[in-house]
């Protein structure tokens, strides 16, 4: 009911522009969504949110948003009133907001990284087999997969061996 929402970037200029990327996570299930953006105006920012979030798992109570001003102009601020969704800003009274947008926007980023090393794929192509592989990897801290936790069963397509996200990662899963 609780997500976080951050932009990344710059990044390597990926085909159309795409050179920006906007992270959410829901702070219970830790279920990731990611998406490559070559503009992050107030629109693309509502839009995902419309489309990655509301359309997918209803409503949310409240967003964790840094002070960007495409999160907190007023063309998002009345999207957000318009569907009853609390905006918390991560200052130094909600700490926590940053912590979980920086550890996503890190298990991403990483995993993009080690995937397309010395490989001809562009980041945008690598990113929905990174979020797939950690939407269906057992995760430490709430010892389940996001996706059992968001769906209530698990993916009959668990990652493999090859998985970014299997132990020998230095814990992070």
């Amino acid at each position: 009911m609780q997500w976080v929402i951050d932009l990344v970037g710059p990044m390597l200029t990926a085909p159309a522009n795409k050179e920006m990327m906007i992270v959410a996570t829901d702070y219970f299930t830790k279920w990731i969504e990611a998406e490559d953006l070559s503009s992050t105006k107030e629109a693309d920012v509502e839009r995902f949110i419309w489309k990655n979030i509301i359309c997918r798992f209803n409503c949310l109570q409240s967003i964790v948003t840094d002070n960007g001003t495409q999160i907190v102009g007023r063309q998002t601020t009345a999207f957000l009133a318009k569907y009853g969704i609390k905006q918390h800003l991560s200052t130094p009274r909600y700490p926590q907001g940053n912590d979980q947008a920086e550890a996503s926007n890190k298990i991403v980023l990483d995993c993009l990284k080690e995937r397309l090393e010395g490989a001809e794929v562009k980041w945008v192509d690598g990113l929905p087999r990174v979020l797939w592989a950690y939407r269906t990897t057992k995760r430490r801290s709430i010892g389940e997969t996001p996706f059992s936790l968001a769906y209530g069963n698990r993916s009959n397509h668990s990652p493999t061996h090859h998985s970014p996200f299997h132990e020998h990662r230095g814990g992070q899963s």
